[in-house]
């Protein structure tokens, strides 16, 4: 199943590495106010431009990394505990094709016709944990950004969103409501 919340931002815009930086000093302190993460900065060093397209040039893109993502990775080249079932982001050196982290999806891509074969069959995965964060390469919009689904391969569950950062504001409002 599909649920698509990609009509309406989940969240505010963060299409700036400024407006990612705000965003993750302020997501931080919330959660060390309520316990759920340490009061520290869980980033690593920002990627530069030229880290960024090395990656995309690995990866085989013929378009650019979604704006939202290269600015979260302008401020933090990965994030060490996303929270619930997603442990952490992925650095640029760790992302992959979801068919390349598990030939099962590869598998599944070539014997089913189906809108879930689409969209595996493009996904970028960015993250570690038993839940995927996906970056859907054949769903780009006019203005760069790729949609983005949170998958729950337990469950066969995908929620779409957006963009990466409504992948990160719907994540996080999921977890709020599981507290």
């Amino acid at each position: 199943m599909i649920e698509n919340l990609s009509a309406a931002p989940l969240g505010p815009r963060l299409t700036t590495p400024d407006q990612w930086r705000e965003h993750l000093d302020a997501h931080i302190a919330e959660a060390a106010a309520v316990g759920s993460q340490p009061d520290r900065w869980l980033g690593s060093a920002p990627a530069t431009a030229e880290e960024v397209e090395q990656a995309e040039r690995r990866l085989g893109l013929q378009v650019s990394l979604p704006p939202s993502y290269r600015a979260f990775l302008q401020v933090t080249n990965g994030w060490d505990d996303a929270g619930g079932w997603i442990e952490s982001v992925d650095s640029l050196d760790e992302l992959q094709w979801l068919g390349e982290y598990s030939g099962l999806y590869a598998e599944y891509c070539e014997e089913n016709d189906d809108e879930y074969s689409l969209l595996l069959g493009a996904a970028l995965k960015v993250n570690h944990g038993p839940d995927f964060w996906l970056l859907c390469a054949n769903e780009v919009r006019p203005d760069g950004e790729w949609s983005a689904y949170e998958f729950m391969p337990g469950l066969w569950q995908f929620t779409k969103v957006a963009s990466f950062a409504d992948l990160w504001h719907f994540h996080h409002s999921e977890l709020r409501k599981a507290e």
